[in-house]
């Protein structure tokens, strides 16, 4: 059975056909051939017994005269019988009176003899009637023995010649048997062929394919049903290129909807960001001055306002790419001391503002610097550290870092945000880091905000490889914590300082160009300069920026990208084509705080970026970095 299962379905009707009627064929020529054999054998002796027992009756009177001449003529007649090579006489004492063979008789042990006796015959009347003394009931005296020698090859051809005639007429039976069989296997081999070569198409998604079969029974309905099911294959193509089709379409739309609404997001940003940049600085300059207590409450409320509408701002900028998948890491050496010291400078005195004590530690390899992207990991513990100074009107906020060194290579850095403010109950823990969710209506009205901080604390954190988690009690406070693994780094160079940091000193005497196509925005960079030591230089555009550099000498230039006649990124490439000695610091001032922008500004040549609105702490740090260098 297991030689029959790779066998085809053509072989298979064969043998199923041919089988039953061969073994049938066999019991039959078996019982044929016995029966012929024991037939010939049987007339074989039969033949010679009466060859020989009419030789002796014939020849008593030439045996008892001894005119054995008279017998030639019977033995010749003998002798050309089909088989009799030999034809002898002997008398009594078996002295052989006559002898008579075929010149290929061969020797007499390959004979088989038959004798008869030859018996005196006596003729008597009795009642007028004659009376053979050889056939009365008294026997008559024997005179002699008659032998006939028949060919034992001529007997052997005759029984072989029997199941080579019975195997003859067994193929000719047989015959037609094949012939039927294997009509029979190519009705079921064609239709099946058909079916399996359909069954082939559909594989290689030609639906279109149909088997035609002239066949009922079995095989039709299963054709029938193939070709059914072909049509729906065919339907159901047809219907999910339609509907691919559509959402092809459909995403084509959504994606230049969300184009659309990036590059939306990013001007209105841009625009946002500008005059913002003018307000938050403006407002910094006023601050600054010697103003009454009045003003100066005013002052401060305005820029609280500035900052959170900036805030905002970043925030919905942030969740877009967020939600887009757009938003990059960029990676950095930075000291997470120094990142803590900011925080805690950043942070301290709202905190302090609301009568809240604040609790900063840092604890581990704080001599460590990781490599990883600074900016996001400090916007992560400032949304939280925000989000618990919002939510708590009395007690303490705290932030507290850990680096652990887990190899040579590579570090943790644990932080966790603390507060004992109102707490979030059990029921909203789940929901507390979906978009624009408050955990109480309530809160919203009182506390403000978009419920987005959290949300893309949660996701900046996915982003680097980690897990913000919460644990809060209702009326006892809330704990944030995150841990990312971050390589080591044992460069301790920064590419770009991003992070706030008090001023290294109050005053720089460097000449600076200030490049901006905005008059308030240029005013505002020039007070804060001209505050820091700064003796100042302004330009519209890249051209009038060009013609500055080569008039006189600049320290360093603060360029805006976006300009009328020539934008900054042109106007640093030609620059620095045309610079030989000593390669002047660019800093780009831009209110599209994208990665892509980034880094097209350092593609250009600009050395950092400074990103709008900035603040006067920020300002002054670029100028002790890039002017000491």
């Amino acid at each position: 059975m297991a030689l029959m299962s790779k066998w085809s379905l053509r072989r298979r009707t064969l043998v199923l056909a041919l089988a039953p009627a061969l073994l049938m064929l066999c019991v039959l020529m078996g019982y044929h051939v016995y029966a012929r054999l024991s037939d010939s054998r049987h007339e074989l002796e039969q033949s010679g017994v009466l060859m020989a027992t009419q030789l002796a009756a014939a020849a008593d009177y030439a045996v008892i005269s001894g005119n054995l001449d008279s017998l030639e003529g019977q033995v010749q007649g003998l002798l050309k019988q089909p088989g009799v090579v030999s034809v002898r006489l002997f008398d009594m004492d078996n002295r052989v009176l006559l002898s008579r063979q075929k010149p290929d008789a061969g020797t007499p042990s390959e004979w088989h003899r038959y004798l008869a006796t030859i018996h005196q015959q006596s003729i008597a009347l009795d009642n007028q009637d004659l009376l053979v003394a050889g056939q009365a009931s008294s026997p008559n005296p024997a005179v002699g023995k008659v032998e006939i020698g028949i060919s034992g090859r001529y007997m052997l051809d005759k029984i072989q010649s029997i199941p080579l005639n019975s195997l003859f007429l067994g193929l000719l039976a047989l015959a037609p048997i094949l012939a039927l069989g294997g009509l029979m296997a190519r009705d079921l081999e064609a239709p099946l062929r058909s079916i399996i070569g359909m069954v082939g198409a559909l594989k290689n998604r030609h639906f279109e394919a149909r088997v035609s079969i002239a066949h009922e029974g079995e095989l039709g309905v299963l054709a029938y049903h193939l070709n059914l099911l072909a049509s729906m294959l065919e339907e159901h193509r047809s219907l999910q290129m339609k509907y691919t089709e559509e959402l092809i379409e459909s995403r084509t739309r959504a994606d230049k909807a969300s184009q659309a609404k990036g590059e939306f997001l990013a001007m209105m940003s841009h625009e946002l960001r500008t005059p913002l940049n003018a307000i938050l600085g403006s407002l910094q300059l006023l601050n600054s001055g010697s103003l009454e207590s009045e003003q100066r409450e005013y002052g401060q409320l305005a820029s609280q306002a500035a900052n959170d509408l900036r805030r905002l701002v970043d925030d919905v900028l942030d969740f877009s790419r967020l939600d887009e998948g757009r938003l990059m890491l960029q990676l950095r050496d930075f000291s997470p001391a120094a990142l803590v010291e900011s925080l805690r400078s950043a942070c301290m005195p709202e905190a302090h503002g609301k009568g809240l004590e604040m609790d900063v530690q840092l604890e581990g390899q704080t001599q460590l610097w990781l490599r990883g992207d600074e900016v996001r990991i400090s916007q992560v513990l400032r949304k939280l550290i925000d989000n618990a100074i919002k939510f708590t009107d009395k007690g303490r906020v705290g932030l507290r870092v850990r680096i652990n060194q887990f190899n040579e290579v590579q570090a943790h850095l644990l932080c966790e945000v603390f507060d004992t403010g109102i707490g979030i109950s059990a029921s909203s823990l789940p929901h507390v880091f979906e978009p624009f969710m408050q955990v109480d209506r309530s809160h919203s009205r009182r506390y403000g905000g978009a419920g987005l901080g959290l949300t893309i604390a949660s996701r900046l954190t996915r982003l680097m490889q980690g897990d913000l988690r919460v644990e809060s009690e209702p009326l006892v406070g809330t704990c944030f914590c995150f841990e990312v693994a971050l390589p080591i780094s044992h460069e301790h160079a920064p590419e770009g300082l991003t992070v706030e940091a008090p001023p290294r000193k109050s005053a720089f005497d460097a000449r600076v160009l200030v490049v901006d196509d905005n008059p308030a925005n240029r005013k505002v960079a020039e007070a804060m300069l001209r505050a820091a030591g700064c003796t100042v230089l302004t330009a519209n555009n890249g051209k009038e920026a060009l013609d500055s550099l080569h008039s006189g000498e600049v320290d360093l230039v603060l360029m805006d990208c976006q300009m009328p006649v020539m934008d900054g990124y042109e106007a640093t490439r030609l620059w620095r084509n045309q610079e030989h000695d000593r390669r002047l610091p660019i800093i780009a001032l831009t209110a599209n705080a994208s990665p892509d922008n980034e880094t097209a500004c350092l593609e250009a040549g600009m050395d950092a970026v400074l990103g709008k609105p900035f603040r006067r702490q920020q300002l002054e740090m670029l100028l002790g970095a890039w002017l000491e260098t």
